[in-house]
């Protein structure tokens, strides 16, 4: 297990290539993250009856969107990735996923300041800016009704601000940007957010077992889960 992550050693994969590649096998990397599931269960506490959900960067669908459906909620997922979005029709009928963009995705008019609440989990580490990443949540406050939640998971080494910067990630060569928690925080509370928590943990992910990469390519990543309410 390598305790940070190394330099790429050749081209970087784009981000479709990267989560096509991983497929399933990311969920099984990061099944039952602590951490993710306890801003999940705030969110749960918080949101009224059959609230109107969206999901940017949904993945398989597991675990955010299931949760969601399960608890009766009008989920709306949006991811990059091709094969994310058909593994997560077969695995949340319940929801609705379609193909997008999340650095670029738009709410129809008649949407905007209509959503109970976005969810936004490590959808803005590979292949964005620091401009991406800081104009998120006023994006996100947009689109939601005055009170709506913004629950968010970021990945924040202390410190460490990096832009497009050529890495390995289990294993594959990607381009990410990482900006410091305060300086996340800053901008969902410039947005007009209340930050209700923040949950931290240090993760490993289990991308050995997963059939992803080897011991060598995982490193224990600084994870940070933010809980904001829209004044």
């Amino acid at each position: 297990m390598s305790n940070e992550p190394q330099a790429a050693s050749q081209k970087p994969f784009s981000v479709i290539e990267t989560y096509d590649n991983l497929g399933t096998a990311y969920e099984a990397a990061f099944t039952n993250v602590p951490a993710q599931v306890k801003s999940l269960q705030w969110l749960l506490s918080q949101l009224p009856a059959s609230s109107k959900v969206l999901d940017l960067g949904s993945g398989t669908g597991r675990p955010t969107a299931a949760m969601l459906v399960e608890a009766g909620h009008q989920v709306k997922g949006i991811d990059i990735s091709p094969v994310m979005v058909e593994a997560a029709r077969q695995r949340v009928p319940g929801a609705t996923f379609e193909l997008g963009d999340a650095r670029t995705y738009k709410l129809g008019e008649q949407e905007m300041g209509k959503l109970d609440a976005v969810t936004s989990f490590f959808s803005f580490i590979a292949a964005v800016s620091h401009d991406d990443i800081r104009s998120l949540p006023s994006r996100v406050a947009s689109w939601l009704k005055p009170g709506g939640l913004f629950v968010s998971g970021w990945v924040c080494p202390p410190g460490l601000s990096v832009e497009n910067q050529a890495m390995k990630w289990l294993g594959k060569d990607v381009v990410a940007s990482v900006l410091p928690r305060d300086e996340v925080v800053k901008a969902i509370e410039e947005a007009g957010f209340e930050v209700v928590d923040k949950i931290e943990e240090a993760y490993l992910p289990k991308a050995v077992e997963a059939g992803i990469c080897g011991a060598e390519d995982v490193w224990e990543e600084p994870h940070t889960f933010i809980c904001a309410r829209k004044k």
